[in-house]
């Protein structure tokens, strides 16, 4: 498999400095620094770590992998949005789309990336790695998370009984009429004078007496002008 994603001009470099390495280590290298020691090493890993890296990212192996993956969870936002619909109504239509666009940009990074992976020979460094991708779906998942714990709304308060409200408009109409009746009250106050009971009975005897005695007089007078005759 390496000579897929290798060219020969490649693996000979890679053997040459392994060789070389090896030759300077039991000699050289028996007594020297151990940054020196660490330099030549990383010469070497220079050259085979993108080698096998390459292996592992190519056909059928990790990257494919991580973008089929990918393409799965995309397609599960798509179908959980659709089942919130019925299940989670309360969630905006903004909410919604807001959350498929997200979809959407993973997809069209992974199409992106795929095509020109495709303009690649094997040995050459990949268009994208696999570890490249589950940071761009980051975001989505996030904001399906939140979404699907929000809470459904409380629900609205129930009506007031229709007696309820027949008894404020009867208290309210009763306030009225109590308002109107003192105003009235008050006017006949000022405007007339009604004398009732015993302080009528005292006035009307009063007026009796005063035509009784009047009338007393009057005899008495007729009766003393007989006698004078």
């Amino acid at each position: 498999e390496l000579f897929t994603v290798s060219t020969e001009e490649q693996r000979t470099a890679v053997l040459s400095l392994v060789e070389e390495t090896d030759d300077w280590m039991y000699d050289e290298g028996r007594d020297v620094e151990a940054s020196l020691y660490r330099e030549k090493t990383s010469r070497v890993r220079s050259l085979t770590v993108p080698i096998f890296l390459r292996q592992v990212e190519g056909p059928g192996g990790a990257r494919a992998a991580a973008v089929e993956a990918a393409a799965k969870n995309v397609a599960e936002i798509r179908a959980l949005v659709k089942k919130w619909n019925t299940t989670m109504p309360w969630l905006t239509d903004e909410e919604k789309d807001g959350l498929l666009g997200e979809a959407a940009a993973v997809e069209t990074w992974l199409q992106e990336k795929e095509e020109a992976q495709a303009l690649k020979e094997g040995h050459e460094t990949p268009a994208f790695f696999s570890t490249e991708v589950p940071p761009q779906l980051k975001k989505m998942k996030d904001t399906a998370r939140r979404l699907g714990r929000k809470p459904a709304p409380p629900p609205p308060p129930p009506p007031k009984p229709e007696s309820n409200k027949t008894d404020e408009n009867a208290t309210a109409s009763n306030v009225t009429m109590e308002g109107s009746g003192e105003g009235g009250k008050e006017e006949g106050i000022e405007t007339v004078s009604i004398k009732l009971g015993e302080e009528a009975g005292e006035e009307a005897t009063e007026e009796a007496g005063e035509e009784a005695t009047e009338e007393g007089d009057k005899a008495e007078g007729k009766t003393m002008g007989e006698d004078e005759l």
